[in-house]
């Protein structure tokens, strides 16, 4: 029974250690060009719902990042 105990409790180490590790990779990703109603800074806005629109750069080379939501 110990030995049984003692082996998941191993296993769970183990298993926490690797998805620690795999969630590692960092990834900076910037925000740039922000508008509203096409115009950088603007002083007012007459429109109720303004159109946002901005870019993301990313600094390393991992592929495949998408913006899900705002």
């Amino acid at each position: 029974m110990k030995f049984q105990l003692h082996f998941q409790k191993k296993i769970l180490f183990i298993l926490t250690v690797c998805i620690i590790l795999s969630c590692s990779k960092v990834s900076k990703v910037e925000v740039l060009e922000l508008k509203c109603e096409y115009r950088v800074n603007p002083l007012e806005i007459d429109n109720t719902s303004p159109r946002l629109s901005w870019k993301l750069v990313q600094d390393n080379s991992l592929r495949g990042q998408k913006q899900t939501a705002y």
